[in-house]
């Protein structure tokens, strides 16, 4: 690792941060994704960045300078994944506007005003209405005033780092359990390791710059790019495009169970899939596709379901729960030589290892206190405040852990929105709501953005390079410092890109915005229009959503357990017993034991004795 390595890697990190930024501003209205594939793992310019450091090796000796060894490339490599990515709507596109759309498009009658002015902490957003509506419509002088906005930065920049760094030491201290007990493969890290080591262990990518597929395959995701991108200044260009919905050919029932399919034809997905195993690819689909033969089986039947049954993106929230305490459970016995080392007792933990016993544990640990207290702080009950930023940090070592093994090239393969929904769902607005106090109900809200983005999923960045630098043997304790740099360049970086379009344009109108703005802003719009309505009209929990379905009025719930088959429980109008019916599914829903209670059609309780 050589200082040159450093600030080559720092300077294409912010060409990067542009090169994405401008991608997000070009979006067409109302079009989710990018045609450079914001959403892409790992980023487009970070692997370009990687592809023309290593080709060029020849223009380096003709300048007489040194090329770029391996241990070089994947250090450049590490700090591009991590520093790129902030700059996209799945994290400071959608940070930045959340608490101001409350304050922007609040009026007295929806009632936006009331939960911004009583609810949120001053340090959230820039206390000056003038500043927040010329971020949003742009300024006269087209000047970003820094001096509103020192404050909220500082502010969501150190919750942001608790995050991260709290994220990192506890997946490091599953590195070892990963890398070298279980020996997973982490298929993403296989065209990294191809430019950087062509002498590597892994034969899947020896001799990639001399396989003419490797230059076909650039040659055809290089045009599919370029046209799309081309399509966005010039609508005369035919665009590829990168999905077609399947769906919209089932308009009859009960195929309209399966109306919502999408075939993506995203070439890079296709490259990627490549280094997975065939068992892996099988189940994606298969499994997506039951949960739309569930829905057509139950219309064929004749059950009437609860809206958003059969519930898939609450199995998966119970699923990367339920997952998270196995990972506990198969590593028990090298998290514990980590924490007998952090206590100062004997354990062989010390070598190889990114960090120490004391720091993986100990910054684990105070991360998440001190998340739990700063919210605390800010008038949140600790117990709700706990629960949230567990589920954040805890799937998203469990989206780590797909990544490694699965190689999933998604940044959101973890239960979308699902942190803030399942809360939701299991206290109700009302549980949530302390007399006339909201606060607990605002502030869970309030950081409603990081489960919209992908923040969670920089933790499957982290154990990949955590690898890479294992595979090219980078110094190991120096590393974790690495990422933490490119973090923060990251975001300082996407502050300046974003809040310079933002006042220099009007956010209302990049990123495919129009009179209700871009994506970022809708939803969070959405979002605060629910809690100015939940404030109103507060409700109960959601037994739907936490235990099942209604069918046809005959309560039931959808159980999984940890052998990977789906039950269905349901009873019959009377008191009768429980019946189940099995469902081969890869995911844990949420399950409650013992006897369970639900209303029928009369609203009248009926016990339900759940066996196992």
């Amino acid at each position: 690792m050589t200082l040159r390595a450093l600030l080559i890697a720092l300077a294409l990190s912010l060409v990067g941060i542009v090169w994405i930024h401008q991608a997000s501003l070009m979006q067409s209205p109302w079009n989710l994704y990018a045609f450079v594939y914001l959403l892409s793992v790992p980023p487009v310019p970070a692997v370009a960045f990687l592809f023309l450091l290593a080709v060029g090796a020849a223009l380096w000796r003709r300048v007489r300078l040194r090329p770029f060894t391996s241990r070089e490339l994947a250090l450049i490599y590490i700090i591009l994944v991590l520093a790129i990515p902030p700059t996209t709507f799945g994290i400071i596109e959608m940070m930045l506007p959340w608490p101001n759309v409350a304050v922007y498009f609040g009026t007295p009658q929806n009632g936006l005003i009331e939960v911004a002015q009583q609810y949120f902490p001053k340090w959230m957003l820039p206390q000056n209405e003038e500043i927040v509506r010329t971020m949003f419509e742009g300024a006269d002088d087209g000047r970003v005033p820094w001096r509103f906005w020192v404050m909220p930065l500082l502010g969501w920049t150190a919750l942001s780092g608790l995050i991260f760094f709290g994220s990192m030491c506890l997946v490091t201290m599953f590195h070892r359990q990963w890398s070298d007990h279980e020996h997973l493969r982490y298929p993403l890290l296989l065209l990294p390791l191809s430019v950087t080591d062509d002498r590597s262990s892994h034969s899947e990518v020896r001799g990639v710059f001399r396989n003419p597929l490797t230059w076909l395959a650039f040659a055809l995701v290089f045009i599919h790019h370029s046209m799309n991108v081309a399509h966005l200044y010039n609508p005369a260009i035919m665009a590829l495009m990168d999905r077609y919905r399947v769906g919209q050919v089932f308009t009859e029932r009960p195929w309209t169970a399966f109306s919502g399919l999408v075939f993506m034809h995203r070439p890079q997905m296709i490259g990627f899939s490549y280094f997975v195993s065939v068992d892996v690819l099988f189940s994606g689909w298969f499994f997506f596709l039951i949960q739309s033969a569930i829905r057509m089986v139950a219309d064929i039947l004749g059950y009437q379901g609860a809206p958003g049954f059969p519930f898939d993106p609450q199995q998966g929230a119970g699923a990367y729960t339920m997952a998270f305490f196995i990972l506990i459970w198969v590593g028990r016995e090298h998290l514990g030589k980590v924490i007998r080392g952090a206590l100062g007792q004997h354990a062989d933990t010390d070598r190889g290892d990114f960090m120490s016993p004391a720091l993986m544990l100990g910054g684990a640990l105070a991360c998440f206190g001190l998340l739990v207290w700063w919210c605390g702080h800010m008038g949140m009950s600790l117990v709700l405040a706990g629960l949230f930023f567990f589920m954040i940090i805890a799937w998203a070592v469990v989206y780590a852990r797909i990544r490694a093994e699965a190689g999933v090239a998604s940044m959101w393969a973890f239960p979308f929105i699902q942190h803030v929904e399942t809360l939701l769902a299991a206290f109700g607005t009302r549980g949530l709501i302390r007399g006339s106090d909201a606060t607990n109900l605002v502030m869970l809200n309030m950081f409603g953005w990081l489960s919209h983005g992908y923040f969670p999923s920089l933790t499957g960045t982290v154990a990949e390079n955590n690898k890479l630098a294992q595979e090219t043997d980078l110094p190991r304790r120096v590393v974790p410092w690495v990422m933490v740099l490119a973090f923060l360049v990251g975001m300082g970086g996407g502050y300046a890109a974003t809040l310079t379009s933002y006042y220099r344009e009007g956010a209302n109108v990049l990123h495919g915005g129009g009179a209700g703005g871009a994506y970022t802003f809708s939803s969070a719009l959405g979002r605060w229009n629910g809690v100015a309505a939940a404030i109103r009209a507060p409700g109960g929990p959601n037994l739907a959503q936490m235990g099942g379905a209604k069918m046809s009025g005959i309560p039931g719930f959808v159980a999984t357990s940890n052998n990977g088959c789906m039950a269905l429980c349901a009873t019959g109008p009377g008191r009768g017993r429980c019946w189940f019916l099995a469902v081969c599914s890869d995911k844990w829903q949420w399950y409650s034991g013992g006897a369970a209670r639900f209303g029928d059609a009369e609203g009248d309780e009926i016990p339900c004795e759940v066996g196992t």
